[in-house]
């Protein structure tokens, strides 16, 4: 027998770990690109030089300052907004009980495998940023689980 008060419980944790998770995204995005816009400007003016980079610090700086970059870490901010709005409406659903929306959760699955896929295509694979992908795509299906499970008790 399912104790739908633990499921509902389950949910609501897990909800409130990926709101937070995704706010410190919201944070650490909004402070790269500052840092990319910052770094432009320091080659745009030529007063990169007086940090002193080898040849392939600055090629690595360049490539993460591109225009398409700074294009997919804000398509990527919108979509971490997005997923937190709707992890809050899913909290004030659950308080109220009614069946929650699956919405935020499969934006995060969908934003979790295009951060994979950009790591393996335009950076050198690094284990530790894939592993962090892959735990958000857990806790996503985690959270999808246990809302099917809550829907299905409400049918």
């Amino acid at each position: 027998m399912v104790s739908y008060e633990k499921v509902r419980q389950s949910l609501k944790t897990s909800t409130i770990v990926i709101a937070v998770l995704n706010i410190l995204s919201i944070i650490l995005g909004l402070m790269g690109i500052l840092s990319a816009l910052s770094l432009r400007r320091a080659f745009q003016d030529g007063t990169i030089n007086k940090f002193h980079l080898s040849a392939n610090q600055l090629t690595a700086i360049k490539q993460s300052i591109t225009s398409t970059a700074i294009m997919i870490t804000i398509v990527a901010l919108i979509v971490d907004i997005t997923i937190v709005a709707f992890c809050f409406i899913n909290l004030s659903k659950l308080k109220q009980e009614q069946t929650v929306s699956l919405i935020p959760y499969y934006l995060g699955i969908a934003l979790s495998t295009a951060n994979i896929a950009y790591i393996i295509i335009f950076n050198q694979i690094a284990l530790i940023p894939l592993l962090i992908q892959a735990a958000y795509i857990v806790l996503y299906f985690y959270a999808i689980q246990k809302a099917k499970t809550l829907s299905e008790k409400e049918e």
